[in-house]
């Protein structure tokens, strides 16, 4: 492997790092891009939850097919007060997102660098 190979080379393949080289797989896929993670598989080791309106339009159509369970309200309760919130709340788990990528980027991928 050589570094001019490629147009990006992404460090660490974390919630970041994934999701940067989907990104830049989706818009500009004419560009070289490699991922480098010290580990076996990429995605980290968490859970990440957000709110419909962290998103722009324009990331939705990219990001939220990786999510792994969306729900279209949620409610908040203390013990004298509630509220049903009307919006989207989504959760993307690291097993998910690293599955989608490995199995989506195979070729972009340089894992075990330990």
């Amino acid at each position: 492997m050589r570094a001019d190979q490629y147009d990006f080379i992404i460090v660490g393949g974390g919630l970041a790092g994934t999701l940067l080289l989907r990104a830049l797989q989706i818009r500009r896929p004419h560009l070289r891009y490699l991922l480098i993670e010290k580990g076996a598989h990429v995605g980290g080791s968490h859970n990440w939850s957000f709110h419909d309106a962290d998103l722009s339009e324009a990331s939705k159509t990219w990001f939220l097919p990786l999510v792994t369970k969306t729900w279209s309200s949620y409610e908040v309760s203390f013990p004298e007060y509630s509220r049903t919130f009307d919006s989207g709340y989504h959760c993307l788990s690291s097993a998910d997102l690293g599955h989608r990528i490995q199995t989506d980027y195979p070729k972009n991928l340089l894992l075990n660098t330990d």
